[in-house]
């Protein structure tokens, strides 16, 4: 399904390009012919606009593969302790079933956690979040860099400075606080079956902590 998907999206891309090249009232070549005439050069500049056009739409996908994950992130914070579906729903879209993910502090060189499946990787936000006491979070993730690969596959770099904040039940015994953690990520991503762009591998590495305290203007609404 993959390969009919892609080929479908690469002729509509090659037919687009050729109807861009061809000026008004000119017939457009049904092959290259191999002749080195004007179809010849047509195909070629054609060609190589519908690679570039390609490579936009990859890049544009890949990067919402980013964003995907910051949502995924957010929602697991709005339902720790349960099902967690809605999260669930949103990074499954973005992450291979088998998804494998590395998770590194600060410039410790091993693993602090090795994650096989998203089951696993959300489960290691919940508890990472309860374990901290966090109520809340929005993972904005930017600086992103994309490397495409002719094999179907791409590499991602990208960088959060993610505010994970804790509200208190009682705001006047306790003051409200809020982490700012920075973190990078290396992501491999695969052109899956249906066409989409997902990560299949995953480096998490975090890299400072800033802990501060404040107040919520508006109490506990």
């Amino acid at each position: 399904m993959h390969t009919s998907i892609f080929a479908r999206t690469r002729h509509s891309h090659l037919a687009v390009a050729l109807a861009a090249l061809c000026l008004p009232g000119c017939d457009l070549p049904a092959d290259n012919g191999g002749d080195g005439g004007d179809g010849d050069h047509i195909f070629a500049l054609a060609e190589e606009y519908a690679d570039r056009l390609q490579a936009l739409e990859d890049r544009d996908a890949i990067r919402e593969v980013a964003a995907c994950y910051g949502r995924g992130h957010d929602v697991i914070f709005t339902d720790l302790g349960g099902p967690k579906t809605e999260a669930f729903d949103i990074l499954s879209t973005c992450f291979t079933p088998d998804v494998h993910t590395d998770v590194y502090f600060f410039d410790d060189p091993l693993p602090v956690a090795s994650l096989d499946g998203l089951v696993e990787l959300v489960g290691f936000i919940e508890q990472f979040a309860i374990d901290t006491g966090y109520t809340s979070a929005r993972n904005v993730v930017g600086d992103v860099q994309i490397e495409l690969h002719e094999d179907d596959t791409a590499f991602m770099v990208s960088a959060t400075a993610t505010p994970h904040f804790i509200q208190p039940v009682d705001p006047a015994a306790v003051e409200p606080t809020v982490d700012l953690v920075t973190a990078r990520y290396e992501d491999h991503l695969v052109r899956d079956d249906d066409g989409t762009w997902r990560t299949q591998t995953k480096v998490l590495r975090l890299d400072d902590f800033w802990r501060g305290q404040g107040s919520y203007p508006l109490g506990g609404q």
